[in-house]
């Protein structure tokens, strides 16, 4: 049979017939084998891209920015009225996104609290309910989790922004100390109770504006 090889960045791919998808393998017993099932191949670049999961197991859960060790770690931090909590979180893999938690801090309750998911350049990708300006604050020293209005596709690797704002200063938010933030951009956003908009995100690490946060 003929086949067609081709080079990108120095390493061979071998495509039996120049057909879509139809790739060479060396089995368990060291034949030369055809798989078509996992691969396609666009002659346009010259990339074979999955399209199915190549023995890959179970995406995780989902993906924190830091992780508390203790359910009161980090800096005890009042919420503020206009002021949005926002941290990066670093996605590695595809993922549909469909909610957004974060750690209450030694006072949970009466305030009103939503979540929003920005990409890296702080435009909205979606947020979680904000009917009568979103959830109550849950339980003291617990994660509290807030479902997205709609799931979100998230392609990744990439960098992803989470926003999290109550209406008042009575409830508490666990937030990332000085030194504590391990590569993670933290910073507080001006914005009005219950308005979704585009952000700019921060850049850089300020102690004690970025929650303890995580999507799943």
């Amino acid at each position: 049979m003929t086949a067609k090889t081709y080079t990108r960045d120095g390493h061979e791919v071998r495509i039996q017939d120049g057909t879509a998808g139809s790739v060479l393998f060396l089995d368990s017993s060291g034949q030369l084998t055809e798989d078509n099932t996992n691969l396609s191949y666009n002659d346009t670049t010259n990339i074979l891209t999955a399209t199915a999961n190549l023995n890959q197991a179970t995406a995780p859960a989902g993906f924190n920015n830091i992780a508390p060790a203790t359910a009161t770690s980090g800096t005890d931090t009042a919420f503020a009225t206009g002021s949005q909590f926002v941290s990066s979180v670093f996605v590695p893999v595809n993922k549909s996104i469909t909610g957004i938690g974060y750690l209450i801090g030694s006072v949970g309750g009466t305030d009103k609290v939503y979540a929003v998911l920005y990409d890296a350049a702080g435009a909205v990708l979606a947020n979680s309910d904000l009917t009568g300006g979103g959830a109550t604050v849950g339980t003291a020293a617990n994660s509290q989790t807030l479902a997205l209005t709609a799931t979100y596709a998230a392609k990744a690797p990439a960098v992803f922004y989470v926003g999290i704002q109550a209406n008042g200063a009575t409830a508490k938010i666990r937030t990332v100390p000085a030194f504590c933030g391990a590569g993670t951009y933290a910073g507080t956003v001006s914005q009005t109770h219950g308005t979704v908009v585009a952000i700019t995100p921060p850049t850089s690490f300020t102690a004690a504006q970025g929650g303890f946060v995580f999507v799943y």
